[in-house]
C-alpha cells in the first residue's frame, strides 16, 4: 500500500510540474493569491526544491490517511454488541486483547476480497466451517450438482444435555437439553456491488418446504437425504434458515428475513467473525497477522 501511495504522490508532483509549464498552474495560483505569492510558488530557481518538498508532504499526508483508514481504534457496536466497529475517538483506550484484535482487523478489506474471489465450492465449504465454528456438532456440504438450492446443513444443540437427575439445571435448560436445531444454509458468493435481493430470502423458505414435502414422500435426492442423515435431523427438530453472503442484503431482503425468521450473515459480519475467531488468518509474530488465498483455502477445506 505504501508503494501505491508513493507512486500516486509522484504522479501528483509530475502533474503539478506539467501544469506549471503549461501555464494552468500559474492561472490557478493567480486566482488564489497575490503577485508575491505567484512569484514565490512559481520561482523557477527553486521549483525543484519546492516540488521535492511537495512530494515529501504528500507522502506524509497519504501515510497518515492510511493509518487512520486502516488502523482506527475499535469500539463495540451500539446496535450489535457482539461486533466491533471502527471508531476514531482518540481517547478510546484499548486493552491488550483489543489491540491484538485490531491487528487482525487491518486485514478485513483484504479478507473480504479473498472471499469474494473464492471458487464457489470453496465458499460453500467455508460456510460449513463457519457453522462448525458457531457450535454445530455436525455439518454437511452438499454436492453442487444436486443441492436443490441447499448448500450446507448443520446440527446446533440448543443446550447441554440433561445429566441424570438434571436438578442442577434451570427448568428451561432441562426442557431444551435434548433439542437441536437444523441449520439449513445457502451460500451466496457475490461481488461487493451485487447485494442479495428479496427473492433469495423467499426462495430459501420455499426450498425448505419442498425438501420437507419430498422427504415425506421419500422422493428426496440422495445427496440431500445423506446430508440430513449425517447431521442427525429428526422430524420434530426446529429449523433455522440461513443465507450467508459475501456482499450485503437489500432493504427488502432484510425486511423479508425478519418477517420470515431467516438468519442473514453479510460479508462484513462473516469477515468480522473470522477475524475475531482467528479463522482464515494466521499469526506471524506478536500482533502481526496475515491472510492470503492459501490460508483461507486451508480453513475452507479443513476436515
Amino acid at each position: 500500500m505504501a508503494f501505491t501511495y508513493a507512486r500516486l504522490a509522484r504522479t501528483i508532483v509530475a502533474r503539478v510540474h506539467e501544469l506549471g509549464e503549461g501555464g494552468e498552474l500559474r492561472a490557478l495560483v493567480e486566482a488564489c493569491g497575490d503577485e508575491d505569492a505567484v512569484e514565490y510558488v512559481l520561482d523557477e530557481r527553486k521549483s525543484e526544491q519546492r516540488l521535492a518538498s511537495l512530494l515529501r508532504n504528500l507522502l506524509r499526508l497519504l501515510n497518515d490517511y492510511e493509518e487512520r483508514r486502516m488502523i482506527p481504534p475499535l469500539g463495540r457496536s451500539d446496535t450489535s454488541p457482539t461486533f466491533f466497529v471502527y471508531r476514531f475517538a482518540d481517547d478510546l483506550e484499548l486493552g491488550e486483547d483489543e489491540r491484538d484484535l485490531l491487528a487482525r482487523y487491518r486485514l478485513q478489506h483484504e479478507l473480504l476480497e479473498l472471499l469474494r474471489n473464492l471458487d464457489p465450492n470453496a465458499f460453500e465449504h467455508l460456510c460449513g466451517r463457519i457453522l462448525a465454528a458457531v457450535g454445530c456438532t455436525h455439518y454437511y456440504v452438499t454436492r453442487m450438482s444436486q443441492d436443490q438450492g441447499v448448500d450446507c446443513f448443520g446440527r446446533l444443540p440448543a443446550a447441554a444435555r440433561t445429566p441424570p437427575g438434571g436438578l442442577q439445571l434451570a427448568p428451561g435448560e432441562r426442557v431444551l437439553g435434548g433439542l437441536s436445531f437444523l441449520l439449513f444454509a445457502q451460500a451466496k458468493r457475490y461481488g461487493a456491488d451485487n447485494p442479495v435481493d428479496v427473492n433469495v430470502i423467499r426462495d430459501i423458505e420455499g426450498a425448505w418446504r419442498d425438501i420437507e414435502n419430498r422427504r415425506g414422500d421419500r422422493e428426496l435426492p440422495v445427496d440431500l437425504a445423506r446430508g440430513l442423515q449425517e447431521v442427525g435431523y429428526r422430524s420434530a427438530d426446529p429449523v433455522l434458515l440461513m443465507v450467508m453472503a459475501t456482499s450485503s442484503f437489500t432493504g427488502p431482503a432484510e425486511e423479508a428475513a425478519k418477517s420470515l425468521g431467516v438468519v442473514t450473515l453479510d460479508g462484513e459480519q462473516i469477515g468480522q467473525f473470522m477475524l475475531e475467531n482467528e479463522l482464515g488468518v494466521e499469526r506471524l509474530d506478536l500482533a502481526v497477522w496475515r491472510t492470503d488465498e492459501g490460508v483461507v483455502l486451508r480453513f475452507c477445506l479443513a476436515a
